[in-house]
């Protein structure tokens, strides 16, 4: 039995909500296009720089922290390597995300 249609409803949604979230953060029209680069990175087809400005706008947006947790762990690895920055969360995020 295929749930490949059950995963496009969950992918359109989770796009529309980041859609929503970005045109809410910015207070109008997004003009970074989040979907579009998720999209992109998803793909493996975002170079290291690319990778680096959609994690840090996830981040700055805190919108990282809605989506899925391989996104969240994505960002403190990333921040770890000290390609992107994490808000100060007052804590070891060691412990919630591993060594």
């Amino acid at each position: 039995m295929s749930h490949r249609g059950d995963l496009l409803v969950g992918e359109n949604r989770e796009r529309e909500t980041l859609d929503k979230m970005s045109s809410d953060f910015c207070g109008g029209p997004m003009t970074y296009d989040v979907t579009k680069n998720i999209s992109a990175y998803e793909d493996e087809k975002l170079d290291d720089d690319s990778i680096n400005e959609l994690f840090q706008y996830l981040v700055d947006t805190e919108q990282v922290w809605e989506m899925e947790a391989k996104y969240g762990r994505k960002a403190v690895e990333l921040a770890e390597a000290g390609r992107i920055t994490l808000p100060d969360f007052g804590l070891d995020t060691t412990y919630f995300f591993g060594p």
